[in-house]
Formats: C-alpha cells, sequence, structure tokens
C-alpha cells in the first residue's frame, strides 16, 4: 500500500501531499490544526460548524486525550481509580479529517507540514495549540527520568496515577514534597489544589504523614481560600515555603530523592516536582515563540505576531494577564474560529470579550472558583471583572462551586470531543 493509501484509510478525506494544490475559485481551502487538546479540538469542530465548505485537517500525535482537569481529585482515594479518556471519533464524523502522526517541522515559507514519517502535507492557514512544555535548564538534574520518578502530572491527566501510587506506597510517617515554578504556568491554582487533596489523603490513610509545598511565588491564585482551609481543616498537614524562605528550587538529585534551593536541601519520601513552563517545543520550532518562551499574538484574531498564516491558541499562547486553562482555550478556540471565518468571508470583527473559570477543589464535594471577564483592548487582553465563588466556610456555597466544576467538565468534553 502507498503511503497516500494508508493515509486515506485513516482519514475521512483525502490528503494531498508533495507540491501545493493550485486553487481555483470556490474550491476546497484548508486550514490544519496541530494539536488535539481542549483549544485545537474546540476550534476545529466550531470551524467545520461555521465554515462546511473549508477542509479541515487535525493533526494530533496520541489517539485517545486524557485531560487534567479533575484528574487532582483521584489523589483522594486509597485505590487505584481511572480517569477520563477521550477520542476523536466524533470529530471526524463531522467531517474533521483526522491525522494521528507527529509533526516533524512546518515550513511558513511555502506552507508545508513535515511529519516524522517522511511525508509532507500543505496547507493555506495553520493553528498550533501545542499546549505546554518544560523548560529543563531552569532546574539542574531536571530530565525525563526525574519526571517519572518524581511525577509532575501536568500535562496528561493519566500520569496523576503514578503519584497516587507513590502515595499510597510511602510509608505512614512519609513527607510529601511539591515544588511550584514560578508563573505564568498552565492552571494556576493546580498546585495548592493538589496539596491540599494530598494532604485530604494523607489525614484520612497516613495521619503521621505531611506536605511541604516549596513555592517559587510570592503569592498565588485564591490564596485566601486555600490558607483559610490549610489553618481551620488540615492543620499540621500543609507547610508552604515561599521564594523569601528557600521555597525556589535550583537544582534536583534524583539518586537521594532531594531537591536544592538557593541554601537549603530537602529530601522526601514522594516529591511531585513541577517544572518551569513554556510553550510546546514545535511552537519554538516553528519560530512562534518570543523571549518569554510563550507566543504572541494579537488578541482579536489569534493570529501569530512572528509567523504568517498562523494563528496559536490555549495554553502556549501569550495572552496575560489571562490565565492559561482549559476554559480560556475552549473560549479562544471558539473567539478564534468566529474572527477567521468573518475575514474569510470578507467581513470586520469587532474587539472579543472573553471568559475563563478556574475551578480548586479542597475535599471531593467543596470547590472555590475565580470566574473572569476579559477583554481585547489595543492589541491587549485587559480585566473587566473578576468573581469569587465558594465561600470559605459555607458548606452550600463550597458545594454548589464543586457541581459546578463537576457541570462544566462533562460540557467541556462534550463541546470538545464529544
Amino acid at each position: 500500500m502507498t503511503r497516500r493509501a494508508a493515509l486515506r484509510s485513516v482519514a475521512a478525506a483525502p490528503l494531498i501531499f508533495g507540491l501545493r494544490r493550485t486553487l481555483a475559485v470556490n474550491s476546497a481551502y484548508r486550514f490544519v490544526v496541530i494539536g488535539g487538546g481542549y483549544a485545537g479540538s474546540r476550534f476545529a469542530r466550531e470551524l467545520k460548524r461555521l465554515a462546511p465548505e473549508v477542509e479541515i485537517v487535525l493533526i494530533e500525535r496520541l489517539t485517545q486525550y486524557s485531560p487534567c482537569p479533575m484528574a487532582n481529585l483521584s489523589l483522594l482515594a486509597g485505590q487505584e481509580v481511572s480517569v477520563a479518556h477521550y477520542d476523536y471519533r466524533r470529530l471526524k464524523a463531522l467531517g474533521v479529517v483526522l491525522l494521528h502522526a507527529e509533526v516533524l517541522g512546518v515550513e511558513p515559507g511555502s506552507k508545508a507540514i513535515h511529519l516524522i514519517d517522511g511525508q509532507r502535507l500543505q496547507y493555506d492557514a495553520l493553528l498550533v495549540a501545542p499546549g505546554i512544555s518544560f523548560r529543563e535548564e531552569a532546574i539542574e538534574g531536571f530530565d525525563c527520568e526525574v519526571a517519572q520518578q518524581m511525577p509532575h502530572a501536568w500535562t496528561k491527566g493519566e500520569d496523576i496515577q503514578r503519584l497516587a501510587r507513590q502515595l499510597r506506597a510511602m510509608p505512614d510517617n512519609g513527607h510529601v514534597l511539591m515544588t511550584v515554578p514560578p508563573g505564568p504556568i498552565r492552571c494556576p491554582p493546580a498546585p495548592y489544589e493538589r496539596a491540599t487533596l494530598i494532604a485530604r489523603y494523607l489525614k484520612r490513610w497516613k495521619p503521621k504523614a505531611k506536605v511541604r509545598i516549596l513555592d517559587s511565588n510570592h503569592r498565588f491564585s485564591l490564596q485566601a481560600e486555600f490558607e483559610a482551609c490549610w489553618q481551620s481543616e488540615l492543620s499540621g498537614y500543609i507547610e508552604r515555603q515561599g521564594p523569601d524562605d528557600e521555597g525556589r528550587i535550583i537544582a534536583v538529585d534524583i539518586a537521594s530523592r532531594t531537591v536544592l534551593s538557593d541554601f537549603e536541601q530537602y529530601h522526601a519520601d514522594v516529591i511531585s516536582l513541577i517544572p518551569h513552563q513554556k510553550a510546546g517545543i514545535l511552537a519554538e520550532k516553528i519560530g512562534l515563540t518570543d523571549g518569554t518562551g510563550w507566543c504572541p499574538v494579537d488578541p482579536s484574531t489569534f493570529a501569530s505576531h512572528l509567523v504568517p498564516d498562523t494563528y496559536v491558541l490555549g495554553d502556549a499562547a501569550l495572552l496575560t494577564p489571562m490565565p492559561k486553562s482549559a476554559a480560556a482555550g475552549i473560549d479562544q478556540a471558539e473567539q478564534c474560529a468566529r474572527a477567521w471565518v468573518n475575514t474569510y468571508r470578507g467581513g470586520t470583527n469587532d474587539p472579543p470579550n472573553f471568559e475563563n473559570q478556574c475551578f480548586a477543589f479542597v475535599h471531593r464535594s467543596q470547590a472555590h472558583a475565580l470566574k473572569g471577564s476579559y477583554r481585547a483592548a489595543d492589541g491587549h487582553i485587559v480585566m473587566s471583572e473578576m468573581i469569587r465563588t465558594g465561600e470559605v466556610g459555607d458548606p452550600e456555597s463550597l458545594a454548589a462551586t464543586a457541581f459546578k466544576a463537576t457541570a462544566w467538565f462533562e460540557r467541556s468534553a462534550e463541546a470538545c470531543f464529544a
């Protein structure tokens, strides 16, 4: 079987490799999306709905997506639990051409994508949603083996199971160490949610154990809410050290299970080392990143400032002060699809408004949340409003927020994958 025939057996529509095809008036226009997470999948689905005449190709290396939201809850269990997985069959049924392949590189000048198996795919417009990668050089000694032994579980929800197994296996009087890198990071409240849920697990199953947080940040998202919980319900189980108290990590030694700050070293039975973060590696290879390690874009269209006919969505995009979250990526995807279709059909776009929600559980049925509204203005993102829900000390409010978090997770999965 030829490579083209093999590809046709996978995709819902044929792909054309080699030289760029000549497009006649009213012929198909190919929009390629690289990355099948929340942002990339939602964009592909929304663009197909708005512009069914456009050929949309989604390139995603994995056949299943394991989302990170809600995954920390599995740390509460005293036994192995499963995490959610979603495939891409529904997107394919909607007419999106699905290609499970790994991208080797992109030639923006010739609008060509090179796949690791040697194939070459032309495009007319390109959207890149590569998520995050890690600044390995920021922590001396950090590498892939460290990520396995000291799991960060920050890119795939299923990785949280490795951390859960380590918690179950550690001594009853053991010590857990978590490190938090400086921002921006994916899902800012998530490290503190994780520490809280680990402490909940320890309080029930290993009451002589403790959690230490080594934090590179002076302040953090939902700080007042988390600290109130730690003091009232988890007193003695969590200790946090900020950057002024040797909380900034500079090195790790996997052999001794030790992490080092400027003047101190810390040993623990279980370590969750969350590395410094940047845009996905592919974004850097294409030339989409600047000195920050993230991708500067026009917040009205998500067009890259550095590479023509290329758009960037989700965690990789530099859209401060909007947090890097699944909810933000989904909203960006919908806004980007609408803006692109308007432009494609000769229309104009008004500056968009955005919404984001960050949920953080402090118990299986209790959560806090931040809901932010943002707008694009003069090439920047401006926060319009921030609402906090899940009132400290109010079980009904906390339970209602947890219910909303679960409902959001289900709706977002349906909007992107179902």
